[in-house]
């Protein structure tokens, strides 16, 4: 059978034999060829070395036995020493356990909730406005030293290949819609960089809008020209009139006073 050792099939085959009467040396050679397991080391053997007789076959046999035996008796001696490992370490963790704080353990409906509920959470994308595109931003990360680049997407049949993240360099989905490329900035801006891009609104967010509206107040004042020095004027009324008896030269004589008060 597949499963028989190569002892048990010799002893059945040998028996077999011997109550047959006149039986030829090459007929009872090819049946314990057919009987043997596929790639037998001792199949091998009686091929590639033919016995001349039966009894040169079955002595050759036990070799053979000895062999497959030892071979198997090293298997289980594998097997057991596999299994009593298999045991120490499970002991090992069973121990460690036991001896954290309760509080440190991990259980597997707190990890299975917490998976779950990281399923459930929705992504909520950094909160920050840049007065610049994705491609311009792209391009200023290409200059710096201080970028973590992301790695490219695992492959994926159902891939948009009509969306490209230039963060990624690969296909999926667009720069702008890259969670990656956004994790990225809002670490930066946490760091102080690229705070020169950030609009209004996102320096609001990061702190920055009262520091940066006062700034530009006092440059704009900086800025503005100064006005020209204010001259002294004296509104006169002139009067009398055509009808009123005034000479013309004494008008004159008043304008000229006014005059010399507004120099």
């Amino acid at each position: 059978g597949p499963h028989e050792s190569l002892r048990a099939y010799i002893k059945r085959f040998s028996k077999a034999i011997s109550e047959i009467s006149g039986l030829d040396d090459g007929t009872a050679r090819e049946a314990l060829k057919k009987g043997l397991r596929h790639r037998s080391l001792f199949k091998n053997e009686i091929c590639a070395r033919y016995p001349p007789t039966i009894q040169d076959a079955l002595h050759r046999a036990k070799g053979f036995i000895e062999l497959e035996e030892e071979n198997e008796r090293v298997e289980r001696d594998l097997a057991r020493t596999r299994e009593e490992l298999s045991k120490a370490r499970d002991e090992r963790e069973k121990n460690f356990r036991r001896e954290r704080p309760r509080q440190q353990r991990p259980t597997e409906k707190r990890v299975e909730r917490s998976t779950r509920r990281d399923r459930k959470r929705p992504f909520s994308p950094p909160k920050y406005a840049l007065g610049i595109s994705p491609s311009e931003l792209i391009a200023h990360l290409k200059r710096q030293d201080f970028v973590t680049w992301s790695k490219k997407l695992p492959e994926n049949p159902a891939r948009d290949t009509s969306k490209y993240c230039e963060f990624h360099k690969d296909h999926g989905h667009n720069t702008v819609d890259c969670r990656a490329l956004r994790a990225e900035v809002a670490e930066l801006l946490k760091k102080g960089h690229l705070r020169e891009f950030l609009t209004e609104k996102g320096r609001e967010t990061y702190g920055l809008g009262g520091e940066h509206k006062e700034r530009r107040v006092v440059q704009h004042i900086e800025d503005t020209p100064s006005p020209p020095p204010v001259r002294k004027t004296i509104g006169v009324i002139l009067g009398g009139s055509i009808y009123s008896g005034e000479t013309r030269r004494r008008q004159n004589r008043t304008i000229k006073h006014s005059q010399t008060w507004s120099n």
